[in-house]
C-alpha cells in the first residue's frame, strides 16, 4: 500500500502473514494449501547414439537417508500402478520406436518389455532429446 513518503507491505486475500520484519518486509504464506496435479518429467542428460531404453519405472512416496552413505534413497512400498494412478491421458513421451516398444511397457513390471525412444540419435542440445512424463492426480 502506498503511503505519504513511502509504502507498507501486506498480504493479499488468499495469504496470511507468517513473519513481519518491518513495515516493508513481510513474508506471506497461502492460507489453505490444496495440492494440485503434479507432472514428473524424466529425460536423459547426455547425447545418446543408439536411442534410449527404459525397462521399468517405479515411484515411491518417501525418502530416507542411508546411514552408511548419507545419500537419500527411496523408502516404503512403490506406488501401485493402476489405470487410476496413470490413465493413458496421464502418460506421455517424446515418441516410441516402432514395434513393441510402447510407453506402457515401462509400467507393466515385466523385466522383458522395454520402452525405446523414437530417436536413435537423441541429443537434447540439438533438439532431438527423448523424454517420458507422468501426471499424478492431487490425491495420489
Amino acid at each position: 500500500t502506498n503511503t505519504a513518503g513511502g509504502f507498507t507491505c501486506g498480504c493479499t486475500a488468499l495469504y496470511e502473514e507468517l513473519d513481519r520484519k518491518s513495515p516493508t518486509q513481510v513474508q506471506c504464506v497461502q492460507k489453505d494449501y490444496a495440492a494440485g496435479e503434479q507432472f514428473v518429467l524424466v529425460y536423459h542428460t547426455k547425447a545418446l547414439k543408439f536411442g534410449w531404453k527404459i525397462k521399468d519405472v517405479r515411484f515411491f512416496g518417501a525418502v530416507e537417508t542411508d546411514p552408511a552413505t548419507g545419500r537419500e534413497v527411496c523408502s516404503g512400498d512403490p506406488l501401485e500402478i493402476t489405470s487410476t494412478t496413470f490413465p493413458s491421458s496421464g502418460r506421455s513421451d517424446s515418441g516410441s520406436y516402432p514395434g513393441d516398444f510402447a510407453l506402457d511397457n515401462i509400467l507393466d513390471d515385466d523385466p522383458v518389455t522395454t520402452w525405446k525412444s523414437y530417436c536413435l540419435n537423441c541429443d537434447r542440445d540439438m533438439g532431438t532429446g527423448a523424454w517420458v512424463g507422468f501426471q499424478f492426480s492431487a490425491d495420489t
